[in-house]
């Protein structure tokens, strides 16, 4: 049987075209794991907002670590164990 879950993302609002956008990443699977997306979103949140000017919404880590695949794997991995999913 499938099911609507519900996850935790955020919301960008662009104050200049008055529109939200719900960029897929990041995002929290359970409300357990909700803290650390706070703590995700505290630590990177100029990079997330870089990205959002951007139209960026769906590669965080492209712009953050560019083509350094080790260091966009060990970050994902390092958010996913605490419940975070990033892209």
């Amino acid at each position: 049987m499938l099911e609507l879950s519900t996850f935790y993302g955020v919301v960008y609002y662009d104050e200049e075209t008055d529109q939200e956008y719900y960029p897929v990443y990041p995002f929290a699977p359970s409300r357990l794991d909700k803290k650390h997306l706070k703590e995700f979103v505290a630590t990177y949140y100029d990079e997330l907002e870089a990205c959002y000017k951007q139209n960026v919404y769906a590669s965080f880590l492209f712009q953050k670590c560019k083509f350094e695949t080790e260091a966009k794997e060990k970050l994902k991995k390092e958010w996913h164990k605490k419940g975070v999913i990033i892209n």
